[in-house]
């Protein structure tokens, strides 16, 4: 019982000193091998009662859209405490391999999507060599990938160095600002082993 009520202590403070923002916007440079390829925006607003809608859109600009077109658009309505989805809408358009899901969690497994984990994971303390399984939803199928504190790295983003943390899980990097879990740099896999990475614009 001490051992609970320790656990609920010490998310409690965790999730202080790692507050977000509501309403908030997170705007980022995607680039390859340093070139501007499109954006990325990922926003989190209070939806109702409970419940939070954190939305994020990756699109290729027009020109390279001609090469390798992206536009990943994932609507997600989350618990307000726990970030886990309890709805998702996502579509998927990767050089024109197309997937869409709509779909109600009732959340007995836990189950994260890669937007819901990214916010999740900024409310804990991201202690470097941690080692977590999880259950992750991508276009209806789940899967029990390890999500992975990889270690401490400095970034440049937009012309500021970043002390971060890096972590990793399932095709996903984000390197998590040390002072306050800012996600300042994302980097995503795509088909065909492309690689996009977002820069934190604002």
């Amino acid at each position: 019982m001490k051992k609970i009520v320790l656990f609920f202590i010490l998310f409690s403070l965790f999730s202080f000193l790692f507050s977000l923002s509501i309403p908030e916007e997170l705007v980022y440079n995607i680039k390859i091998t340093g070139i501007n390829v499109g954006y990325q925006k990922l926003s989190i607003n209070e939806h109702s009662e409970n419940r939070l809608k954190i939305i994020s859109h990756t699109k290729t600009n027009p020109f390279f859209s001609r090469l390798y077109k992206v536009d990943n658009y994932i609507e997600t309505i989350v618990d307000n405490e726990t970030f886990l989805p309890v709805y998702i809408n996502e579509s998927i358009n990767e050089r024109g391999n197309k997937k869409s899901y709509k779909g109600t969690l009732d959340q007995k497994e836990n189950i994260f999507n890669i937007p819901s984990l990214i916010y999740y994971l900024r409310t804990t303390s991201l202690d470097v060599g941690m080692v977590k399984e999880i259950s992750l939803i991508t276009c209806g199928k789940i899967k029990k990938p390890k999500v992975v504190v990889d270690g401490i790295e400095n970034v440049r983003v937009m012309g500021k160095v970043y002390e971060a943390k890096k972590v990793s899980c399932e095709g996903t990097v984000v390197w998590f600002s040390k002072d306050n879990n800012l996600p300042v740099m994302i980097e995503i896999q795509l088909k065909g082993g492309m690689k996009l990475k977002g820069y934190l614009k604002k």
